[in-house]
C-alpha cells in the first residue's frame, strides 16, 4: 500500500473509531461528563476524541474502552468492519495474538 492509501487508510480509521467512542459512551449510558469522572480523562479531551480533533494514543483508548466496558481489540474490531475492503488496514489481525 503506497503512502497515500496508507495516509488515507489511518485517516478512515481514526473517523471509525471516534464514532465507536461515541456509540459505547452512548452504549454505557455515560455523558461527556461522567466519562471524564470514570476515566480520569478530561471533558474536552473525550470531545475531541469524538469530533476527531485529536488521535487518543493506546494508553487513553484502553482507558475509553474500559470506562465503556468493552476492549480496545473489539472497538477496533467494529471500527475496522466500517471500513471499506480497499481502505481495510488489517489493524486487527496485527494486534491479535492467537485468536
Amino acid at each position: 500500500m503506497d503512502n497515500t492509501r496508507t495516509d488515507e487508510a489511518a485517516r478512515t480509521l481514526v473517523h471509525y473509531v471516534a464514532r465507536e467512542l461515541v456509540a459505547e459512551r452512548a452504549h454505557a449510558g455515560l455523558s461527556l461528563r461522567s466519562a471524564a469522572e470514570k476515566s480520569g480523562l478530561g471533558v474536552s479531551t473525550i470531545q475531541r476524541f469524538e469530533l476527531e480533533q485529536r488521535v487518543p494514543n493506546l494508553e487513553q483508548l484502553s482507558i475509553l474502552c474500559a470506562t465503556y466496558g468493552t476492549t480496545v481489540l473489539d472497538l477496533l474490531r467494529r471500527a475496522e468492519d466500517r471500513m471499506g475492503p480497499d481502505q481495510n488496514l488489517f489493524v486487527t489481525r496485527s494486534l491479535e495474538l492467537g485468536d
